[in-house]
């Protein structure tokens, strides 16, 4: 994968206040974030600037994040580590979704904002695993509580 002008963080979201509230966030931890308003142009942006994470829904125009998911699990299954999924779909919606399950996590909206931050640093930080659900993280975290 050729990426030009490496992005941290892409956020692959329709919903522009739930866009700029994600940007926001990634943003206040120090972060560069680019954001794509659907799942094709996610894609694309996915190829040209290999973002280290990506915040993507899974209700999307064009292409739907289920549809990301397939396409990115057929060509480059290493990248779907670095997908933090942010919905509000219900379950049953993704149940049958193998490619769910070989994300980072699966975050339910509304967003724990917490919780996000800490996926967001520990994915960034060289693939490790994902810190058990309700452990803190500090650093950029916590920067980003001091700033509210």
């Amino acid at each position: 994968m050729e990426a030009h002008d490496r992005v941290d963080v892409l956020v692959i979201e329709d919903d522009m206040p739930i866009q700029r509230l994600l940007m926001h966030i990634v943003d206040r931890m120090g972060y560069s974030c680019e954001a794509a308003d659907d799942g094709l142009d996610g894609l694309a942006m996915i190829h040209r600037r290999d973002p280290r994470v990506i915040i993507l829904d899974l209700l999307l125009p064009r292409a739907n994040g289920f549809e990301v998911l397939r396409h990115l699990n057929s060509h480059t299954p290493t990248i779907l580590r670095r997908i933090i999924i942010v919905t509000a779909a219900a379950e049953s919606t993704y149940a049958g979704c193998q490619e769910i399950n070989l994300a980072r996590r699966l975050l339910r909206k509304p967003i724990d904002i917490d919780m996000l931050a800490g996926e967001i640093e520990a994915c960034y930080g060289a693939g490790e695993p994902p810190p058990p659900p309700g452990a803190h993280v500090v650093s950029r975290v916590n920067r980003l509580r001091r700033e509210q």
